[in-house]
């Protein structure tokens, strides 16, 4: 451990103020911490992306999480067309029901507004 971070340990220890509850202290040192642990965490992301561009990593975490959002959109619409299919049991009803989800589903669409 660092001088510099033990001493920033015990300053947040001495702000308990005799407090001398475990969560009382345990909060305060995490404060101190905290800033470490994300530079931490910031560090081992661009290592597990192999760069060191912070910028490079936050696009490719940004890549990913857009990658599974659209697996998830698509499974979510592929969930859809099977209950179509099961509306359409042979009534003209289950069929004109469906037929309108479908459309709705394969219309193309505008992206919302940022």
């Amino acid at each position: 451990m660092t001088d510099q971070l033990q001493q920033r340990i015990v300053a947040a220890l001495a702000t308990c103020q005799g407090e001398t509850t475990w969560a009382a202290m345990a909060t305060a040192v995490l404060a101190e911490l905290q800033p470490e642990l994300d530079r931490l965490a910031d560090y081992e992301n661009r290592i597990t992306w192999e760069t060191t561009c912070e910028f490079c990593a936050r696009i490719l975490d940004s890549s990913i999480r857009e990658t599974e959002r659209r697996e998830r959109a698509e499974a979510a619409i592929a969930r859809v067309r099977d209950v179509c299919d099961a509306l359409a049991d042979g009534t003209e009803a289950g069929f004109r029901a469906a037929l309108t989800i479908r459309e709705a589903l394969d219309q193309p669409t505008e992206p919302p507004d940022a």
